[in-house]
């Protein structure tokens, strides 16, 4: 049986990541071309995967490093250099490239260079110079073997915020200017401010590759996969036969992979459940997590994401003001912290100057509508019926049939709109498209 990790798909083989690697494949392809085009001894275009939390960021670069091994024309050239997805040791550009050393030994199995990493950590005090030796030592490497190292950082946002702030992603960015040796791959959940801002150091620095949610082919071969995994292949059709079910969940999950594999094997546990079940399943999965993130932000900061994911639509910053009872300077400095961190994310309407500001996953605000408001349960699960109902085979094959009057005309406009380049994918319009029937907090 293949094994499958949402949560730690590091522990996986390069055989059983890639048996249930399914969707990204485009994605994965374009990496790969990327690195086929980087020329030696010229700058190196550095990348940066960018989702929520669950979108398959780790999976996908996994995927391209057992690529990068397996094919001998990449193999020859570059050594990937996984970091562990959690790098909470690194306070300074000094323990960042002390960090490449130590995950190079786990890379190539040669523990000098790790030894090389635990001498200059012991005997040499100034961290300027111990960075310098550190990366030093990378390029020995480099030398020595004739490969580039290839470093793969998850969640490169938060490594850059414990490095002491700007100086030290001024010294990484100098470090790779300088030196084109060493490909970085970062990740992270939203677009920081180190990359975000023209003023930051890291601005224009990474090719961004953002992902979207699955679309719907995907999110089906996702099922049959599990249903194999799970040595159940007579499942394997129960989601062409009961569309609406899976639809109506990766329509209000974003398509986020992790939330639809949680999904798929509740369906193949009770192929006869009701798509709402599936749903309160899903968020009593994710509860814990949902709780702990909540709760790591400043009283401020929780109080105006309470607010906002309280409403379906997104508001302007002067209506979340009045919700947390802050001043508008006040609840504008706290938005900022919770774009910057992911937690919540701008909407641009038609016609306005001025930004709204929305929860960033979506499903956090199923999350809080079912735990916190009767009414509001009533009403997504009056919606979760309807769009059962909708995508289920019978709704589809009325809709192909039925003549298409004007206002389903102006629907699907409105999704083309949203579906343009820099709009949300179609799995979040899907969503947004369905707002006027959507659970309010009023």
């Amino acid at each position: 049986m293949i094994r499958r990790r949402l949560y730690n798909p590091a522990q996986l083989t390069p055989e059983e990541l890639a048996a249930s690697f399914v969707a990204r494949r485009r994605t994965l392809a374009d990496m790969l071309r990327q690195l086929r085009r980087q020329a030696p001894d010229r700058p190196l275009q550095h990348l940066m995967l960018i989702g929520p939390r669950g979108m398959g960021k780790t999976t996908l670069g996994l995927r391209f490093l057992h690529e990068v091994a397996a094919a001998p024309s990449l193999a020859a050239k570059w050594q990937p250099v996984p970091f562990h997805e959690e790098s909470y040791g690194i306070a300074d550009l000094a323990d960042f490239w002390l960090a490449a050393l130590d995950h190079l030994t786990r890379a190539v199995g040669e523990s000098r260079w790790s030894d090389r990493a635990a001498d200059l950590a012991r005997n040499e005090k100034d961290a300027e110079r111990r960075a310098a030796y550190a990366r030093a030592a990378l390029l020995d490497f480099r030398h020595e073997s004739g490969k580039r190292p290839i470093l793969f950082v998850e969640n490169l946002d938060a490594v850059i915020a414990q490095m002491r702030g700007e100086r030290a992603a001024h010294g990484l960015r100098a470090s790779l200017m300088t030196c084109p040796d060493i490909l970085l791959i970062g990740s992270a959940n939203t677009v920081f401010h180190a990359i975000r801002d023209r003023s930051a150091a890291l601005y224009e620095f990474f090719r961004p590759i953002v992902l979207e949610g699955l679309d719907e082919d995907e999110t089906l071969r996702l099922f049959q996969a599990i249903a194999e995994c799970e040595e159940r292949p007579e499942m394997s059709d129960l989601a062409g036969r009961d569309r609406g079910r899976l639809e109506t969940i990766r329509r209000l999950t974003g398509g986020n992979p992790r939330l639809l594999a949680l999904a798929c094997r509740l369906s193949i546990e009770a192929p006869l459940g009701p798509a709402f079940e599936d749903l309160e399943r899903l968020i009593d999965e994710q509860t814990p997590y949902f709780k702990a993130r909540i709760e790591e932000l400043p009283v401020q900061a929780r109080k105006v994401f309470h607010c906002l994911a309280e409403e379906w639509a997104p508001l302007p910053a002067r209506a979340v003001a009045e919700a947390a009872n802050l001043s508008s300077s006040q609840a504008s400095a706290q938005l900022g912290i919770l774009v910057d961190r992911g937690y919540v994310r701008e909407a641009r309407l038609s016609g306005e100057k001025r930004p709204r500001y929305e929860v960033a996953d979506r499903f956090y605000n199923i999350y809080y509508l079912l735990r916190f408001s009767r009414a509001n349960r009533r009403r997504l699960k009056m919606l979760v019926a309807f769009l059962h109902d909708l995508f289920g085979s019978a709704g589809m094959r009325a809709m192909r049939s039925a003549p298409l009057d004007p206002s389903v005309r102006a629907t699907e406009a409105a999704e083309r709109r949203w579906s343009r380049p820099g709009r949300r994918s179609s799995a979040r319009t899907g969503a947004r498209g369905l707002r006027s029937v959507a659970p309010s907090a009023s």
